[in-house]
């Protein structure tokens, strides 16, 4: 696999190529993005904190109401079984009022024959002087049973009455049952509806609270690279400053035959005299060569391992020049998005400063000469390796 130094040696060389102010530009602008990171990251936990005390509050009303359905539904039954056993001794008030009924109106047809069969034999004896003991006796007996249907009748009446009365009660007590039932059941189609709303908003906080975390992850993230990017810089910045330090203290003369000595100390290069391929983007304009070139600032000669490639149309596609297979996919700081490919004959291609990279591109996947990688805006650094020696990228590709 390709080993990541090269990338290291070519981030630094090309951090080193900018000015101290731009590098400090850099380092403020990247400051200010922290900074920004830093306060969303304090609301979101603002944010998250009093999403967090709603949905416990909210769970607490969610068991308040719970516990209330319980003890409704308890009351409820409880009062259903009062109801019934109070209409079973309604039908037994009901039953007992018909006997009782029944009772009377046989008592008030005895009374009538009593009168009836008293009237006549009272007819009967008018008129005569004697009467028998017989008929004297049989009078006394009439008027004792009338006394006596009368006095049954009069109890008959105030059990009547009674049961009358308690009737009305048990009527009464069924209606007031009734009521509270009624009420209870209101009370639990309010309970239900608004554990449904419960639930729904308890749902809804929780999908936010996700959201929230989920992007505080990510800031949390954003926040390390940042500060990992920013150290880089300033470490990049100190080295500048000091390299000025130096070179004011030496000649122009010789800090160049310093540095183009010490520039193609440890580069490895080797000529390629193989088939030509595709170009990686199908529009560019050639702006950084490959080989040594002078810093127009410092006038340092260094050797530049890769080419800097220009589109001529904006969000240009980004191709793959040969059968392979991607050994890395990812985001570089200093280069953004970097993708490396292994090739036969131990070829390999590195293309960095990518604004996109396809969202089919994975480490390890086998692809073919055109494959698109991704996208860039405007410049594509391209490096090409054979046996582990830089070529010139430009002896592999057909030019445009």
């Amino acid at each position: 696999m390709y080993k990541l130094g090269v990338f290291l040696l070519a981030t630094l060389l090309s951090a080193n190529t900018q000015k101290v102010s731009d590098i400090a530009k850099d380092i403020q602008h990247k400051e200010t993005l922290l900074k920004k990171t830093h306060e969303e990251k304090n609301q979101l936990n603002s944010r998250l904190s009093s999403l967090g005390e709603a949905i416990r509050s909210k769970e607490l009303q969610k068991a308040e109401m719970e516990r209330q359905m319980i003890a409704l539904k308890k009351s409820l039954e409880k009062n259903r079984n009062e109801s019934l056993a109070q209409e079973k001794v309604l039908t037994n008030y009901r039953k007992s009022l018909d006997h009782l009924q029944k009772q009377r109106s046989f008592l008030q047809k005895r009374v009538f024959d009593t009168l009836l069969q008293d009237f006549l034999f009272s007819q009967a004896l008018k008129g005569q002087n004697l009467a028998s003991s017989n008929d004297v006796i049989l009078q006394v007996a009439f008027e004792n049973l009338h006394q006596n249907t009368l006095s049954k009748m009069s109890q008959l009446s105030q059990e009547e009455k009674d049961l009358n009365a308690q009737a009305l009660k048990v009527k009464s007590s069924i209606q007031k049952i009734s009521s509270v039932i009624d009420e209870q059941k209101t009370r639990e189609v309010a309970l239900k509806s608004l554990q449904t709303e419960q639930n729904k908003l308890i749902l809804s906080m929780q999908k936010d609270y996700a959201i929230y975390n989920q992007r505080l992850t990510l800031l949390e993230k954003e926040r390390q690279n940042l500060n990992a990017l920013l150290k880089r810089l300033n470490i990049i910045k100190q080295n500048r400053e000091n390299e000025e330090r130096v070179s004011l203290k030496k000649s122009s003369q010789a800090l160049e035959v310093k540095q183009v000595a010490s520039s193609y100390q440890n580069i490895n290069t080797t000529s390629y005299n193989g088939p030509k391929t595709i170009a990686p983007l199908n529009d560019y304009e050639v702006v950084q060569k490959f080989g040594p070139y002078i810093d127009p600032v410092y006038n340092l000669k260094i050797f530049s391992e890769s080419i800097t490639l220009v589109s001529k149309t904006p969000n240009a596609l980004v191709r793959n020049v040969l059968d392979g297979k991607i050994v890395f996919a990812k985001e570089i700081n200093m280069l953004k998005k970097v993708v490396i490919i292994e090739h036969k004959n131990g070829i390999r291609t590195i293309y960095s400063q990518l604004d996109k990279i396809a969202p089919t591109i994975k480490s390890g996947m086998r692809i073919q000469k055109g494959y698109v990688l991704g996208r860039i805006d405007q410049r594509l650094g391209f490096e090409v390796t054979m046996r582990e020696k830089h070529i010139n990228p430009l002896e592999l590709i057909a030019r445009n």
